[in-house]
Order: C-alpha cells, then sequence, then structure tokens
C-alpha cells in the first residue's frame, strides 16, 4: 500500500490534475478485480492511464494486490511523460 501512495504523491506534486475513475468487479468471495483508469494532465497534454489489480482479503483486510498492466499503457504513459516534459 505504501508504493501506491507514495506513487500519487509523487504525481500530484509533478502534475496539474489528477481524475480517478476505478470500478470495482468481484470475482470471488475474497478477491475482487479493480479496473483502474485515470485521468492525468500536465499543462494542456491529457493522458489517460488504464491498469487492473486483483485485490484479496482475508478477515476484512487487503492481504494481497496483485498489479496487472495492460499491453501497450507502460509506453503510453513514458510518452506522455516525455510529451508533458517530465522526467521518468
Amino acid at each position: 500500500m505504501a508504493s501506491y501512495r507514495s506513487n500519487y504523491e509523487n504525481g500530484a506534486k509533478e502534475l496539474d490534475e489528477i481524475i480517478f475513475m476505478p470500478e470495482v468487479k468481484p470475482i470471488g468471495a475474497l478477491f475482487f478485480r479493480l479496473c483502474y483508469a485515470g485521468r492525468i494532465r500536465k499543462g494542456d497534454v491529457w493522458h489517460e492511464h488504464r491498469c487492473e489489480q486483483i485485490v484479496e482479503f482475508e478477515d476484512g483486510k487487503i492481504v494481497r494486490i496483485e498489479h496487472l498492466d495492460l499491453p501497450g499503457e507502460a509506453e503510453s504513459l513514458h510518452a506522455f511523460y516525455q510529451k508533458a516534459g517530465l522526467a521518468q
């Protein structure tokens, strides 16, 4: 969880706008698929990033998060950072 918090805090320092658009889909009694879309902006440059996580719960607490990169998303995000003039 700390890495997700750190990524958000770092992004909030560099970006002008961050919009979260999550969707949660149950895939079992203790597992959920978080379909995440986020719109980010620096100046007049926008990017929509998508990824997914499989989240596992035990006793009401998150015990595991598996991050799933979607094809082409990492490259697209990198291109946004270059176009917006941000180091990554």
